[in-house]
């Protein structure tokens, strides 16, 4: 028994809760990149840091409701849906849809990319 509770204790444990469970609440953007060089990666000097002077945040709600807010523009309610492939659908309530794909969402950390017209982008919140 004593070997059963010692490599228990060792085990790494999983974050609680489905992805659709831990993105729930308020997150603030604090980084974001962009494939500047085109080679389909975000390298390390692609990253930036959210501008401190805009205050971007998106909110999750238990209803699969949401609002995206951003320092001097207008509220945008959305909609939201996490499927199995760790796909991150967004629809504003103006009829556009943007797909992320979860790299992260642990920790208080959630990190989305989504692929754009220009490349690969990603987006980086602190859980609020």
């Amino acid at each position: 028994m004593l070997m059963v509770a010692l490599f228990a204790g060792s085990c790494t444990k999983a974050p609680l809760g489905s992805p659709s469970v831990r993105i729930l609440g308020k997150w603030k953007k604090v980084k974001f990149a962009t494939d500047d060089n085109a080679n389909g990666l975000l390298d390390s000097w692609e990253f930036r840091n959210a501008n401190s002077a805009v205050v971007n945040t998106l909110d999750f709600n238990k209803d699969s409701t949401g609002l995206e807010t951003s320092t001097g523009s207008p509220d945008l309610p959305f909609t939201w849906y996490i499927n199995a492939e760790q796909t991150l659908k967004i629809e504003y309530n103006t009829g556009d849809a943007f797909f992320y794909k979860i790299i992260r969402l642990d920790g208080g950390k959630l990190h989305i990319t989504a692929k754009t017209q220009i490349g690969l982008a990603g987006y980086y919140y602190d859980a609020q």
